[in-house]
């Protein structure tokens, strides 16, 4: 269901015309408007990647004293909150900016 999610959103961003687009969000049997499909999606993309990048951490830290986490905005909090309960603190914080419009 997570493919099929993720194959209906990029046909949304490429349409032969743009009412395509509206058809799509319109249409009930779209995996869009699936909240089963979209719970999946967000299992699959995001909280089961986290478990792995966790899993990564903890055998990364066997070995290196230091490990950095370039890792995406959504994953972060979720990752945080696992750090946290493992009693690690954070020494310090850069901000960058993501996006600039003008």
């Amino acid at each position: 269901s997570t493919i099929t999610f993720l194959v209906t959103v990029m046909g949304l961003l490429q349409p032969d015309h743009p009412s395509q687009i509206l058809a799509a969000l319109a249409d009930p049997t779209s995996p869009l408007r699936d909240v089963k499909a979209q719970s999946q999606v967000m299992n699959d993309i995001l909280h089961a990647r986290n478990q792995t990048l966790v899993a990564e951490i903890q055998t990364s830290l066997k070995t290196y004293r230091r490990v950095i986490v370039p890792w995406g905005a959504m994953h972060l909090q979720e990752v945080e909150s696992w750090l946290r309960t493992q009693n690690f603190q954070q020494s310090g914080e850069v901000e960058r900016k993501a996006l600039s419009f003008w």
